[in-house]
């Protein structure tokens, strides 16, 4: 059962070209459903479909699209943009666990399966894998490559690698062309009566070419999340959600750091906590801990010494409680 409502708000300048969603999944089941996922079909097309690029950031939790040009072109008697074409992009603001993969379902890459057909297709793309399950690697198309496994396509900024205008470290663009992925979180268990929400935001932003249009809407979506968290979190959080934390997060000190960070973590109850550290691609660095702690205050040191200079997610589980915080490791006088 699905619960769909959809508003807008111009209080802001940001705002007056966004619209939020808040779906909200009610479970009828009767037995539990493991290494469940929701996540967000998307396909962009800025104008004209047949010249488009897309990225995610993953700071933002967004996936975006953005013309490859500078010139939304006219095609077959539709209107393009024209010169300084916008972006527009997709922000989760509530969601399971977060923002834990995007993948491509179209675009004029190599990709060998085509656009997902079958529900085990769909389940595949939710899961970050291509449709003969195999998971989208670094760099290139994202399809078979000899780089890590990536849970996010194309994470960096247009022209940095790993990016459609860098499709390897010496810069290799790519071809734009309709593009669309799938964007999603999980997995998590779903169990018997239990409520799952997730929100997100569409945001259109135009600036005075292409990639500024990006660096724009990177700029609105900040404003735009920064709204949520201030004005709509705060009048709709239920009852029933706070009664579910059980750990309350402090910020991590320093932060930035060089040697160590340390994470506070003040437990209202006692629980099975686990803190893990994320890289910027969103691949696991280290497991911080994985213990029942007991009611009270307790700090876990992230060590940074063997840590490449960046960002980085701390992700916490504790009950039905699922949270990140960002932390950045920068060595002292880089």
């Amino acid at each position: 059962e699905v619960h769909t409502t959809a508003f807008a708000s111009s209080s802001v300048d940001a705002l007056r070209h966004t619209t939020f969603y808040r779906h909200r999944i009610y479970s009828r089941d009767e037995k539990s459903l493991a290494d469940a996922y929701v996540g967000l079909f998307v396909d962009g097309d800025i104008g004209f479909e047949g010249d488009d690029f897309m990225g995610t950031d993953t700071l933002l939790q967004m996936a975006f699209f953005y013309n490859g040009d500078n010139d939304d072109d006219d095609v077959g008697g539709a209107k393009g943009y024209g010169e300084a074409p916008p972006a527009v992009g997709v922000t989760f603001l509530q969601s399971p666990v977060g923002l834990t993969q995007t993948i491509p379902t179209w675009g004029s890459h190599h990709w060998p399966d085509g656009y997902p057909i079958t529900s085990v297709d769909h389940y595949n793309r939710l899961q970050g894998r291509w449709i003969d399950s195999t998971r989208m690697t670094l760099g290139g198309d994202g399809y078979g490559g000899a780089g890590p496994v990536a849970n996010y396509v194309f994470p960096d900024d247009p022209g940095l690698f790993w990016s459609e205008l860098a499709l390897d470290a010496g810069g290799l663009p790519g071809s734009p062309s309709d593009r669309s992925l799938a964007m999603s979180s999980g997995p998590f268990t779903f169990d018997p009566n239990d409520e799952v929400v997730l929100s997100y935001a569409i945001v259109w932003s135009r600036s005075t070419d292409n990639l500024a249009s990006v660096t724009q809407l990177k700029s609105d979506m900040e404003e735009v999340r920064r709204y949520w968290e201030a004005t709509v979190t705060s009048v709709t959080v239920s009852e029933s959600a706070e009664n579910e934390r059980v750990v309350d997060l402090e910020p991590a000190y320093p932060n930035p750091f060089d040697d160590a960070a340390t994470m506070v973590l003040r437990l209202r109850e006692p629980v099975l906590v686990e803190l893990t550290l994320f890289d910027l691609l969103g691949r696991e660095v280290r497991r911080l801990l994985y213990r029942d702690l007991g009611q009270g205050v307790h700090s876990v040191a992230v060590h940074g010494e063997t840590l490449p200079d960046g960002l980085y997610f701390v992700r916490l589980r504790a009950g039905h409680q699922t949270e990140y915080q960002r932390i950045i490791r920068r060595a002292t006088g880089r």
